[in-house]
């Protein structure tokens, strides 16, 4: 990782800037905002992340990196300062599955559930496509700011990771097609995340409304390896390298490939509709 010669940003912590190191894993409170301090061992995946994420209109904590000494510590700016939050532990949502959490949303949020829907299906692609392998209850929720509510995401510093995404479109972790028609046809040599996440989006393709495709589409039209490329490069400027950052860069190249067969092979890629066989 190169070391960078200033602050990521603007955040104003000279003062408290020393006192970090007995802050992590605890809130700070900067100038009446708080702030949840956590150890940043490879602090550039995390702001990689953060800006694909605001690409793709999804809520996401805003992150500043502070180095203290030769650590480095992220602050994360709490989503509380402006609403309340509430991640899905707290909210008692009992797995990781879309389907659970959708129910929970038509049960608890009626009126906003086809938004939080929507929002979710956003985070799962989000995942999917950058391979992130931590999102967990305790790293999602919703913010409800004066009676508005919004799923929001933080903690996104595993991407590009060798296990596959973790929010599963099934009712059940096992489920799986009759048949596949590209899942089944990958070399089982590729790493674990690409045939995790291959086999999970082809499921979520086959079962899902068709309403989603064209979400699909523009995650696959927005998170080309180019847009991947540039954004390495925005983070190398500021200081920063992606762990492994020239091999990941490779990995989603041939992993973009993979998902563009899968969307031409079931039909959304040339407007076909999809296939359910």
């Amino acid at each position: 990782m190169k070391k960078t010669k200033k602050f990521m940003n603007e955040l104003p912590c000279w003062k408290v800037r020393d006192e970090l190191p007995s802050y992590d894993g605890k809130f700070i409170n900067i100038n009446g905002k708080d702030y949840y301090c956590k150890y940043a061992l490879e602090p550039g995946d995390q702001i990689f992340a953060n800006n694909l994420a605001s690409k793709m209109s999804i809520m996401c904590a805003k992150d500043y990196v502070v180095k203290v000494d030769e650590d480095y510590y992220y602050l994360s700016y709490s989503f509380n300062n402006d609403g309340i939050f509430k991640d899905g532990n707290y909210l008692g949502i009992k797995s990781n599955g879309l389907y659970d959490i959708w129910m929970f949303f038509e049960k608890n949020y009626p009126k906003d559930s086809k938004k939080l829907t929507y929002q979710l299906i956003r985070v799962y692609l989000f995942d999917i496509f950058i391979m992130n392998s931590d999102r967990n209850l305790g790293n999602l929720g919703i913010l409800n700011r004066n009676g508005v509510v919004d799923l929001c995401i933080l903690d996104n510093e595993y991407v590009f990771s060798d296990f596959g995404a973790n929010l599963l479109p099934k009712l059940y972790f096992n489920d799986k097609l009759k048949s596949y028609k590209c899942a089944d046809n990958l070399d089982d040599r590729l790493p674990m995340c690409v045939l995790k996440n291959i086999e999970s989006l082809e499921y979520f393709l086959v079962t899902s409304d068709e309403e989603f495709y064209d979400v699909v589409l523009e995650f696959y039209n927005t998170l080309t390896p180019d847009l991947i490329d540039l954004e390495m490069q925005k983070l190398n400027k500021m200081g920063f390298t992606l762990e492994n950052q020239e091999h990941s860069l490779m990995l989603y190249k041939e992993y973009y490939e993979l998902i563009g067969n899968l969307l031409l092979e079931r039909g959304i890629l040339n407007g076909q509709g999809i296939s359910k066989n």
